[in-house]
């Protein structure tokens, strides 16, 4: 009979259980660099995002972190949990952004022009449309564009 309670608890203690989020619908921000002159990203555009604002229903306040592009994380790495209650549809969302800017015009003789982490710009707004699908999450990825203009390239996928 011992042997048996002692069974019957390892294999309840092992049983797998499923992981139930409270809400499946995620938004997540990213940021993305390919620099082409191979100094990493000091010589492209940096974006720090400063609001999400979705179908003008929910709105994201992020304080940006102005700093080194590799400690990005707190501005432009997040995930948020989307209310998608809030909004009327899970398709064809407008996504507004904002962001802060900070154009390389430093100029250094190995590097060329390179950026100093202080934004030059303000409230640079973007839109995108974005689906929210119940069992994928929807990524935002932003990358500098290729002309330093404060113009930032934006790409939709789905994870």
């Amino acid at each position: 009979m011992r042997y048996l309670l002692i069974l019957s608890f390892i294999l309840f203690s092992c049983s797998k259980e499923e992981v139930v989020f409270e809400n499946s619908y995620q938004l997540r921000m990213s940021w993305e660099c390919t620099s082409i002159s191979g100094y990493s990203c000091v010589t492209t555009d940096m974006f720090w995002t400063r609001q999400i604002n979705l179908n003008n229903k929910i709105f994201y306040d992020i304080i940006p972190i102005y700093r080194n592009e590799n400690l990005q994380m707190d501005s432009n790495y997040q995930t948020f949990d989307v209310d998608i209650t809030k909004l009327a549809d899970t398709n064809n969302i407008k996504v507004i952004l904002t962001f802060d800017c900070d154009t390389p015009n430093i100029p250094n003789e190995t590097l060329g022009f390179y950026r100093d982490n202080i934004p030059d710009y303000f409230d640079i707004k973007k839109e995108v449309l974005v689906n929210f699908y119940e069992d994928k999450r929807t990524v935002i990825e932003v990358s500098p564009s290729s002309d330093s203009n404060c113009n930032p390239d934006i790409k939709v996928f789905y994870e």
